[in-house]
């Protein structure tokens, strides 16, 4: 992997290029304190400390998206995926970005929109609620901007450097940066899924399910929940429209089937789900844990539900947490 100096000469034309080929997102904060993730039209000053309330899903995949429409005279395809770059991504939300990528992969909406999409990381400053596990490697990127230096991580990142009128100091190969490995935590127990499997039956499950509220915020600002449910819609004037629109594993439909018969009836077989989807990986994608440990679930939880300290609790043979 290999890094060019950073100038202010590079920043300056880096800011044009991609305001003037793309809609460029970036993490703001608002008035109220929020950090979001929004559309700029500058990018001086886009250095938001927090991370966005919502994360990058939402530009993959709209809460709801709208796959085709049909009327009496014509069928319509989704629209066109825009081109987009999203700057300061932490390095959470690119390994975020990396599952959805193997989760949807088959998935050519998702596939167009990935392709036109430019990442631009930023290393970041631990916030105490972060819970990053430890990854072997760093995660897909375009760009990443740390410690004066900007490193290239595709082809793309690479192609488009290559179209600025600007003299690049020599890139030179070189480790990530030290910086970007900040705030990860020990590995997850080689024995989780023995332990997991154990622990079908015991009251820890219930007792923190009985604080749950069943409002699906943990799942909402989860930036690797990716549940949809599919909505046929017929308007009056005879019109037929798909979309996909999101859909949240601790609702009590979520599990319901044809005959009335729930796979998952209670909040105690929701959460033991979801800790399952987050920390031992799902269908074609088990064994690879969906935690990024972004911290963001515990920030939305109303009444404070911290998987990690489930995690710890059921590690530990412990019943409260």
């Amino acid at each position: 992997m290999h890094s060019y100096a950073w100038s202010d000469e590079l920043a300056r034309q880096l800011s044009e290029g991609l305001l003037r080929e793309r809609r460029v997102f970036a993490p703001v904060t608002a008035g109220d304190g929020v950090c979001r993730m929004q559309p700029v039209e500058e990018i001086a000053g886009c250095d938001c400390v927090a991370l966005p309330r919502l994360p990058l899903k939402k530009l993959v995949l709209p809460s709801r998206d709208r796959l085709w429409s049909l009327s009496a005279e014509d069928y319509l395809p989704p629209a066109p995926a825009p081109r987009l770059a999203v700057l300061g991504v932490a390095p959470c939300d690119l390994y975020a970005l990396a599952y959805l990528d193997q989760a949807f992969a088959e998935d050519a909406l998702y596939r167009q929109r990935r392709e036109k999409m430019l990442l631009l990381g930023a290393a970041c400053s631990p916030h105490p609620s972060c819970r990053c596990p430890t990854w072997p490697a760093p995660p897909p990127f375009d760009l990443f901007l740390a410690e004066g230096r900007l490193w290239v991580g595709s082809a793309q990142g690479e192609s488009w450097l290559s179209s600025l009128d600007v003299d690049l100091a020599v890139g030179r190969d070189e480790a990530f940066p030290e910086q970007f490995w900040k705030g990860q935590g020990p590995a997850l127990p080689t024995d989780l899924t023995r332990r997991f499997a154990a622990s079908a039956a015991s009251p820890l499950w219930g007792r923190v399910a009985a604080r749950c509220l069943s409002c699906g915020a943990c799942s909402v600002v989860c930036p690797t929940c990716s549940c949809y449910q599919i909505i046929d819609e017929v308007t009056p004037s005879g019109q037929v429209a798909r979309h996909r629109q999101w859909d949240n594993c601790f609702f009590r439909d979520h599990a319901l089937v044809a005959g009335g018969h729930n796979f998952r009836p209670d909040r105690a077989s929701r959460l033991r789900f979801r800790f399952e989807h987050k920390y031992l990986g799902f269908g074609d994608l088990r064994g690879v844990p969906s935690c990024v440990g972004c911290g963001r679930c515990a920030q939305a939880c109303p009444v404070g539900i911290d998987l990690v300290k489930v995690l710890e609790s059921l590690l530990a043979g412990e019943v409260e947490v």
